[in-house]
């Protein structure tokens, strides 16, 4: 959500609240092999494990791997410099593949995410897919979508258009 106010100094956040769906500023150990791989299979084309709906391209060059890897590691490092301080909530699922809730919650722990609520989805038999690809009530199920919608509008939505609303 925008702040409030077009004056401001340059220490002041750009966005009084964020909403993030499954972060991935906290990876899970596993995930770091693709990096050691996107380093060793420079030319590699590797394919993307995500269902064809949900990509645009079937396979991605290993420098786009690492270029999400150097980002994540830009990432990391401006956190541990500068917590993040805006209210935050952050919704993920449990078993989320690339993503560790334990290593998330011990960034909001240790301060360099203060004002961050996790939240996690339940396991729903309706969802389909990677559990990281929380996106849509197809990949959440049903129940996950209608809780972050009704989160989106009734908190989000309100403060995007100046009114705080319920919270």
């Amino acid at each position: 959500v925008p702040a409030a106010g077009g004056g401001r100094t340059a220490d002041e956040p750009v966005f009084s609240q964020a909403f993030f769906l499954s972060p991935a500023l906290a990876l899970r150990s596993r995930t770091h092999v693709m990096r050691a791989f996107s380093r060793v299979a420079q030319g590699a084309r590797i394919p993307s494990a995500a269902s064809q709906s949900y990509r645009l391209y079937p396979r991605l060059p290993a420098a786009c791997y690492r270029a999400l890897f150097d980002m994540y590691r830009l990432v990391r490092h401006k956190l541990h410099a500068a917590p993040f301080g805006i209210p935050t909530r952050a919704v993920m699922h449990p078993r989320d593949e690339l993503v560790s809730r334990r290593k998330l919650r011990r960034l909001v722990e240790r301060g360099f995410l203060p004002g961050t609520s996790l939240e996690l989805l339940d396991p729903d038999p309706e969802a389909h897919g990677f559990h990281h690809l929380a996106v849509d009530a197809t990949t959440m199920g049903t129940e996950n979508w209608r809780r972050c919608t009704d989160l989106l509008t009734r908190v989000w939505v309100p403060a995007l258009l100046g009114d705080d609303g319920p919270q």
